[in-house]
């Protein structure tokens, strides 16, 4: 088994004397898994997060089955797939590292969007991040209303605690 597993794997798989319901925990968290040979990945069938990781209860599946196998996942590092394939809960295909290997890993692979296929870089958000760096008003203000301005909201700020603007200080410093 390895290392011993943390306290949420231990609650979330359960041991063989919690029952959920009428299936054990650990009967619960097999039964949403499609297993296939150890080559190939293991399927969740369970829940799925947005971002296509199995969940089960408030943890993420693959998480679970690492600790399970090979025992805790130390502090600050991250579980990683080999198969890159999000729903994969087959130990073979996990290991751990930092977050910095996870994105190197997906850089790689090329699962990362950069350059023109990256969302920033459509020629409409484009578009809308230069309007609102020049102060072009978006269609929306009008109806809306006004959106206060950084350096207004500031100022508001500043001025419910009783301290003028720095940079109104500065001003009239330099003008006179």
């Amino acid at each position: 088994m390895g290392r011993p597993m943390s306290e949420a794997t231990r609650i979330a798989i359960g041991n063989s004397n919690r029952v959920i319901g009428r299936l054990r925990a650990n009967q619960l968290f097999w039964s949403n898994v499609q297993r296939g040979d150890d080559a190939a990945c293991w399927l969740w069938t369970g829940r799925i997060d947005p971002a296509g990781y199995g969940k089960f209860s408030s943890w993420r599946a693959h998480r679970l089955m690492y600790e399970r196998h090979a025992g805790q996942i130390p502090d600050g590092l991250v579980v990683c797939h080999r198969c890159d394939n999000p729903s994969c809960v087959n130990p073979a295909h996990l290991f751990v590292g930092t977050q910095g290997d996870n994105m190197r890993d997906a850089s790689a692979k090329g699962r990362l969007r950069t350059g023109a296929s990256h969302p920033m870089r459509h020629p409409e958000v484009v578009r809308k991040v230069a309007d609102a760096q020049r102060g072009v008003a978006c269609p929306s203000r009008a109806k809306f209303g006004p959106k206060h301005s950084p350096e207004s909201r500031l100022k508001m700020r500043l001025a419910k605690l009783g301290r003028p603007a720095v940079w109104a200080v500065n001003r009239k410093l330099a003008s006179a």
